[in-house]
């Protein structure tokens, strides 16, 4: 991955949060994103969305269906077999267990269900006891014989401290519970539980799974064992599929594999109260849940070193599993997890058009699957509006119609290359129709067009006078309704709203500031409606400030109302404004306010601020990216549910395309981190706009001015889906 973000991305996980490292794995899909520098002698990266078991939902793999030992992962499959009882109305997790004599005579070097107040009661991390440096004191005291111990509390201690007592207890319980003798041995114990392990993976579909214990022993316990020696043992893929599939069935279980924080609760001993405390949890983005293990062979020739672990992560609405055996390194986790995301979301190319002339200035709009419209200014001639057929499943962009607009011409120059400049910008408004902004000089006119079935262009009605600008925006805001949005060249920033009229447009109303010196503007409108009722958003330039607004429209009259201002100190320019959306959904919230993402460039480089629409329509500050990226220009458009793709143009002329991750957090600000990145042929000048698809988490095309032959379109496809 060609990552050229001087910032830290992501934050490492917890020391605490079992070894979370992965490793030595051989790429098994396509090879946009650099193969990470890992160890393992089994290893998977999964797409649980295009299926664990198939080609395109293996990310990354080395040897992930050779059987191999599996250790302390086993208690995944115990925890699930747990919840199906609870499902099943057989236990509860509130019930009370009395611990039975056989989980409670396990001892070292097992891992085990401990008090931890003492320094030698201590554990790796991967959960597991450090063997003959532990020693059992009197304050660190593990599970007895009659203690009573809540389900909810065994299951805690199965996973934190990997105690293969409690998970025996559990076992012990469920089976006599159900009161089936599962395996034939005329006795109800916790080997039943283990055949109901057993059975539950064939139900899964797994063929190279089987379980001899409902801890993770060794079977046989001989070292390095041959795959079809082994007794108890799975696969990195199968074991990628019980964390996920636990995941998916119970939200319990990912309640006990992803708690953060410090769990404690206090038993009833034979000799008195206990009191468990156990951390657990991980910094890194997203993180779901994991457990780790370790035996001789689940650890394999880097021995005390070595590991076991499978673990889950979701960015940006897309979950990655990976579980590695026999893995080596302190970091692996996030090295498995950054690369199946960055494989994800990377902006593949989808195909390129033909040009339709060099032009100097353009704008670009995107409202279906396969509907794209630009609006362009040529150094000479008039401006032409052109329809455009992106096809990013078979990477081709198609031009469909191409059509001027009579009269729009620049006057020529008076031979030193001066004139009156120009500009162009548009929009699509929901009922159909197509507004084109055409500025010569000060003075802006309207076009209005219409466009069938086929992408076939018509002029409706132009001449339409808007007014003096120096630089402008269009946004719908109803069916029949926009905004446009100015600066003009005595600094003001003025809104006009427009409905349309027979042919054309007539003008509704117009809202004046005049309280700064503004030279840019960038307008927006929400994704969906939320609380505060708005209808767009400003984000504009004055001398040391940029400044957002917040503007509702008032459906009939048109009539323009300011709702709410921030405003932040700093030189800016180059800016683009997008809505995003954020997954996130707190307690007490029908749905999450809306949420904007805006680029610019401060002191030469790729900046960009996140601010939410709170209740009353006030634009509020949610967190900031300050990049090392140089950049002349930059836009961004909404990525999946809780991220943005930029993209920017950089120095060079190279456009880069950079997959964002917005994580909403319960303060309502925004953590970002940049997931994936592409860097693209050169141009001249940048539009960013996202393809509506169900195909993928991102469709986009570029519009831009190939240095040599003109104005194209580029198709790139971020998180691919399978429907």
């Amino acid at each position: 991955m060609d990552m050229k973000i001087r910032r830290k991305l992501v934050p490492s996980l917890l020391a605490l949060a079992l070894a979370a490292v992965f490793f030595g794995l051989v790429p098994a899909a396509a090879g946009h994103v650099d193969t990470p520098n890992v160890t393992a002698q089994h290893a998977f990266i999964g797409d649980p969305l295009f299926g664990l078991d198939t080609t395109q939902g293996t990310l990354f793999a080395t040897l992930p269906d050779e059987r191999t030992a599996m250790a302390s992962t086993t208690k995944l499959m115990t925890l699930d077999v747990l919840l199906h009882a609870v499902a099943d109305g057989v236990v509860s997790m509130n019930d009370q267990v009395t611990v039975d004599a056989f989980a409670a005579s396990i001892e070292v070097p097992s891992s085990l269900m401990a008090t931890i107040a003492d320094p030698f009661c201590q554990f790796d991390s991967n959960g597991m006891n450090l063997g003959q440096a532990w020693s059992i004191g009197s304050a660190c005291v593990t599970l007895e014989p009659g203690e009573v111990v809540s389900l909810e509390t065994l299951s805690r201690g199965m996973m934190y401290p990997s105690g293969n007592d409690a998970a025996w207890a559990i076992a012990f319980y469920v089976a006599q519970a159900y009161g089936e003798d599962t395996n034939g041995d005329s006795v109800i114990d916790g080997n039943d539980f283990v055949e109901r392990m057993n059975q539950h993976a064939t139900a899964l579909g797994f063929t190279d799974t089987h379980f001899t214990s409902a801890n993770g022993w060794d079977d046989p316990g001989t070292a390095n064992p041959a795959p079809e020696d082994l007794v108890h043992y799975t696969t990195a893929r199968e074991l990628s599929q019980t964390i996920h599939h636990g995941l998916q069935s119970h939200p319990h279980f990912g309640e006990v594999i992803g708690f953060q924080g410090t769990y404690t609760d206090t038993t009833q001993g034979p000799n008195g109260p206990k009191t468990y405390q156990w951390g657990w949890g991980s910094t890194y983005p997203g993180w779901e849940g994991a457990k780790g293990g370790g035996t001789q062979n689940c650890n394999g020739a880097a021995g005390p070193n070595g590991y076991c672990l499978s673990n889950a992560a979701k960015r940006i609405g897309r979950r990655v599993v990976a579980s590695c055996m026999q893995c080596v390194g302190g970091a692996l986790s996030t090295t498995m997890f950054d690369f199946g995301f960055a494989q994800i979301f990377h902006p593949d190319p989808r195909g390129s058009s033909t040009s339709v002339g060099a032009v100097e200035k353009d704008d670009l709009v995107c409202f279906s699957s396969s509907r794209c419209l630009t609006v362009a200014l040529p150094a000479s001639g008039d401006v032409q509006l052109v329809s455009w057929e992106p096809d990013l499943d078979d990477s081709t962009v198609g031009v469909l119609d191409q059509e001027a607009l009579p009269g729009s011409a620049l006057p020529p120059g008076n031979g030193k290359g001066q004139g009156p400049d120009g500009d162009v910008a548009l929009t699509r408004l929901l009922a159909g129709s197509i507004a084109v902004a055409n500025r010569k000089g000060a003075s802006v006119e309207l076009s209005r067009w219409s466009i069938d079935g086929g992408g076939a262009l018509s002029l409706l009605d132009d001449g339409i006078k808007l007014g003096p600008a120096t630089t402008m925006d269009l946004q719908p805001v109803y069916a029949d309704m926009f905004l446009s949005a100015v600066t003009d060249p005595d600094g003001v920033l003025v809104l006009k709203s427009w409905r349309l009229d027979g042919t054309g447009f007539v003008d509704l109303d117009t809202y004046r500031d005049e309280s700064r010196v503004y030279s840019e503007v960038a307008l927006a409108g929400p994704l969906t409606s939320d609380l505060s009722g708005h209808g767009a958003v400003t984000a504009a330039v004055a001398p040391g400030v940029l400044v957002h607004d917040s503007w509702d429209v008032d459906a009939t009259t048109g009539e323009i109302t300011r709702l709410g201002e921030l405003v932040e100190a700093g030189n800016r320019d180059r800016i683009e404004i997008t809505p995003f959306f954020v997954s996130t959904v707190f307690e007490g919230e029908l749905f999450p306010p809306a949420y904007y993402a805006t680029v610019f460039r401060a002191n030469g480089n790729l900046s960009m601020r996140f601010h939410l629409i709170d209740s009353a329509g006030t634009p509020v500050q949610a967190g900031s990216v300050n990049t090392a990226v140089p950049m002349e220009e930059a836009a961004a458009a909404p990525l999946g549910i809780g991220g943005v793709m930029s993209a920017q143009r950089l120095p060079g002329g190279a456009v880069e395309l950079i997959a964002w991750e917005a994580r909403r957090n319960a303060n309502n600000t925004i953590s970002e981190f940049a997931v994936s990145q592409h860097t693209g042929p050169n141009a001249g000048s940048l539009e960013l706009e996202r393809v509506p698809t169900t195909h993928a988490d991102g469709d986009y095309v570029t519009a831009v001015t190939d240095p040599v032959f003109g104005l194209r379109l580029r198709g790139y496809r971020s998180g691919d889906r399978p429907f």
